[in-house]
């Protein structure tokens, strides 16, 4: 299999046949974990202007709700109540889904969430800097990730100034 995705939840799994030339980011599990009201940063492609489409962007947001269960901000659209983190409005642009969402601490950077979408139904091409976002946040299904892998995932190092070291399965 090379791709694999969830039924119930905004994420899927790319198996890559080599390694990747960099190296692996951690869940955001234990040390590395958001916390509402802390910053994340989003890095994704999206366009915020039709110059710059294909433009590796970066913006820091807050975490608004770290376990979002509101059906009408389209939190239970896709997987467990709870399992959807929600940015403060700005930030996301059309072109973003699939982007992480890093959290970076004393302990290194970890993936905290991936882009799914607005928290409001309208759809466009352009820049939606204005409405919050829903990412799925990939702590909530490490046991559908472990499964699809057929291994477990192994903790990040919480030593301070380690990178978080640790965090993935560490195959190829």
């Amino acid at each position: 299999k090379t791709v694999v995705v969830s039924d119930d939840f905004d994420l899927g799994l790319v198996f890559l046949t080599k390694d990747a030339p960099v190296s692996p980011i951690p869940l955001a599990r234990s040390c590395g974990a958001a916390t509402e009201g802390g910053k994340v940063t989003l890095t994704a492609y999206g366009t915020t202007s039709e110059s710059d489409m294909g433009t590796l962007n970066t913006v820091e947001l807050t975490v608004a709700k770290l376990a979002c269960t509101e059906f009408e901000l389209g939190c239970a659209s896709f997987g467990a109540s709870g399992s959807y983190l929600v940015s403060t409005p700005g930030g996301m642009c059309g072109g973003d889904s699939g982007g992480p969402l890093f959290v970076v601490n004393q302990y290194g950077k970890f993936v905290a969430g991936v882009v799914s979408g607005p928290v409001q139904t309208e759809t466009s091409d352009e820049c939606i800097d204005w409405q919050q976002a829903l990412y799925p946040r990939p702590d909530t299904v490490v046991a559908w990730i472990e499964e699809q892998i057929g291994e477990k995932l192994m903790e990040p190092t919480c030593t301070a100034g380690t990178g978080g070291t640790g965090g993935t399965s560490g195959t190829g």
